[in-house]
């Protein structure tokens, strides 16, 4: 069963090793030693977390859990009219095992039942795009690099 509970102080240094497992694979092609990559993972999920802050003030941060391990972090912000899905990060090694379709879809009923649109945006490149087409997220808008998609109905899977 997954879970969200709320992020507090002591989960910084998990969210800090979920950051820079989300940026693994992209750091490992630089050929950078770890020092670097560490140094430059820390300025930018620090700046990541400063310009979250920023832009969306209200939202709140959950930690993702399953069979009582943190396994991600999801960022969402609700307003009268959306709730947006600022970001939803899942450790690698969980990927794949159903826990962002179930996150997605706990959402989405969410946002059925206040009749509210769930929103997000992604990454042109981002795999999880095609889960997100899948639960029925629909593109609204693009630039250079985002894909913005809405789902407004629950998802059947």
């Amino acid at each position: 069963m997954v879970q969200t509970i709320p992020v507090s102080s002591e989960d910084d240094a998990f969210l800090f090793d979920l950051y820079a497992d989300s940026r693994s694979t992209e750091m490992q092609t630089w050929g950078w030693d770890e020092a670097m990559i560490r140094s430059f993972l820390l300025m930018q999920w620090n700046a990541q977390k400063l310009s979250y802050a920023q832009q969306y003030p209200d939202s709140k941060q959950f930690l993702v859990v399953t069979e009582k391990m943190p396994v991600g972090r999801v960022i969402v912000s609700q307003t009268d009219k959306e709730i947006r899905l600022v970001d939803l990060i899942i450790l690698s090694a969980y990927r794949n095992a159903g826990i962002g379709t179930s996150l997605l879809q706990q959402f989405q009923n969410e946002a059925f039942s206040t009749c509210l649109p769930v929103r997000l945006s992604v990454l042109k490149t981002n795999p999880a795009k095609e889960l997100y087409i899948r639960l029925g997220f629909r593109l609204i808008g693009e630039n250079d690099m985002y894909d913005f998609m809405e789902s407004g109905e629950p998802s059947k899977g």
